[in-house]
């Protein structure tokens, strides 16, 4: 059995997505988005659900998402980061501000 591990590239070179195989069945799949100074605000590691029977990229339906969110001052310094888990098996959406509870 071969494992493949495929990276998905933003314009300025870095992994956006990743995705580890087996022919066409992704088994873990991760998404990162970044703000324009190349800090990471959001980390979504993505695991296959026992029960998927697709064997594209992962989506709520078929994959554990567990997402974890990242804030930054002006010099770029992390000032607060939020585990969020699976959040309710909901997409998050990075809040723009630091909640009181991080």
């Amino acid at each position: 059995m071969v494992f493949l591990e495929v990276h998905v590239y933003d314009s300025l070179g870095r992994v956006v997505q990743s995705f580890v195989k087996i022919t066409d069945t992704v088994y873990a799949q991760s998404e990162t988005v970044y703000d324009s100074l190349g800090n990471v605000l959001l980390a979504t590691p993505i695991e296959r659900l026992s029960t998927a029977t697709d064997t594209g990229s992962l989506t709520l339906a078929t994959g554990r998402y567990q997402s974890s969110a990242m804030w930054y001052d002006g010099f770029g310094r992390t000032i607060a980061s939020a585990n969020y888990g699976t959040n309710g098996g909901v997409a998050l959406t990075r809040p723009a501000t630091v909640s009181e509870r991080c």
